[in-house]
């Protein structure tokens, strides 16, 4: 009993720490935010674009689309999250301005090499949940600045925002280690 009890304990704990919770909230907004960006601009949107295609390589049901669109698009948004979060702990013992800025380069360098090879992951992504294996050709690197550069640095600045600063806005100092 009390071995279920101190692994309740452990998933508690973790699930209730503040960095768990603002990578949670950074991946889930900017994965709408994204999302939101790409309506406003009119163009198609990343969610129905993944669906569409998985659904059509994989002979999967036409209704799942959109349910696997939104799921691959929030994996992915709580991975870019999650690689920024991990790099904001690691940067939190310097001084707060220092620590600050490094994530915030950290999170511009990110969206921009996320936005740069976004087509070719795309096309594996697609390939892969698709049922197809990995493809024998890629989409190319994307080398223009346009809507998925801004899209990309916008996430991820946002995801900084929250990451970085979010617990000095809830009026918790980020813990130095």
């Amino acid at each position: 009993m009390s071995d279920k009890l101190s692994s309740r304990g452990s998933a508690t704990a973790l699930a209730c720490r503040p960095e768990v919770c603002l990578w949670l909230v950074a991946g889930i907004s900017g994965s709408i935010l994204f999302w939101l960006v790409q309506v406003v601009a009119g163009s198609g949107t990343i969610t129905e674009f993944f669906g569409q295609q998985i659904v059509a390589a994989g002979g999967y049901p036409a209704w799942l689309g959109p349910l696997i669109g939104w799921a691959v698009h929030l994996g992915v948004s709580l991975a870019y999250a999650a690689v920024l979060g991990v790099f904001v702990v690691m940067v939190r013992r310097a001084e707060v301005r220092f620590a600050a800025t490094l994530a915030f380069v950290a999170a511009l360098v990110l969206g921009w090499v996320t936005a740069f090879v976004a087509p070719p992951a795309i096309s594996v992504t697609i390939a892969l949940l698709g049922g197809q294996g990995f493809p024998t050709t890629l989409f190319p690197f994307n080398t223009e600045p346009g809507l998925p550069l801004w899209n990309h640095l916008l996430f991820f600045i946002v995801s900084w925002a929250i990451q970085g600063l979010g617990p000095r806005w809830v009026g918790q100092p980020s813990p130095r280690r």
